[in-house]
């Protein structure tokens, strides 16, 4: 009697070029687990016969599904507070000491470890003051959100602040996502939003903002 060949999938390189294809979309796919075999068999044979086992303690299996379960947020949402000033006023200058906030939220994927590092710069529009001082990053971390405040300390002359001295303080925001069932960066993205004011003795007085902008927006 002529025997018939039979060929055994690999279901290893079947599951890996599922993942290749489209590891996000993937995020929720369960490989089940179990040993991967190799071979061609005759019907009427050795069942044994020309196989292979190419993963007998089922680590192959196991590292297709972290693969297939690294968590690639669809998207982030990164929402900017508008800034306060505290104002000191001194003989000769004062000082405003400026604070914002900023919120990175995921979409999806909230499992993810999220950091955002914020800061805030001042410019002078008309050089009358002097140059922003101890420019810092605050970062902080949270699980699928974060939120940080970022701090900044201005020194202006007194004399153009009687009369109005035009300034533009800006708010930066730098966040990454980070699978942490395989510690991996999965995503990054950053933000800025702007004020135009005049710094007076008593306060900021805003003439105008622009709204959030992602980079390269």
């Amino acid at each position: 009697m002529k025997r018939t060949t039979r060929t055994i999938v690999v279901f290893a390189a079947a599951a890996a070029a599922l993942v290749a294809f489209n590891p996000a979309a993937n995020a929720d796919v369960t490989i089940p687990s179990g040993d991967v075999y190799v071979g061609t068999v005759s019907l009427g044979s050795d069942p044994s016969a020309g196989i292979t086992d190419l993963d007998p303690t089922g680590l192959l299996i196991g590292t297709i599904n972290t693969v297939a379960h690294t968590c690639v947020p669809k998207s982030e949402t990164t929402t900017i507070n508008d800034p306060s000033a505290r104002v000191y006023n001194g003989v000769a200058d004062s000082i405003y000491i400026w604070d914002d906030v900023a919120t990175s939220t995921l979409d999806s994927c909230t499992g993810d470890k999220t950091c955002i590092t914020v800061k805030l710069v001042d410019q002078a529009l008309d050089d009358s003051s002097l140059p922003t001082t101890n420019t810092t990053t605050t970062t902080a971390c949270g699980t699928g959100s974060a939120t940080a405040m970022a701090e900044q300390v201005v020194d202006y002359s007194n004399v153009a602040l009687a009369t109005g001295s035009p300034h533009q303080i800006s708010m930066f925001v730098n966040g990454t996502a980070t699978d942490p069932t395989v510690n991996k960066t999965v995503a990054t993205w950053c933000a800025t939003r702007s004020w135009t004011y005049l710094a007076t003795l008593v306060g900021p007085e805003y003439i105008g903002s622009t709204p959030t902008a992602k980079c390269g927006s």
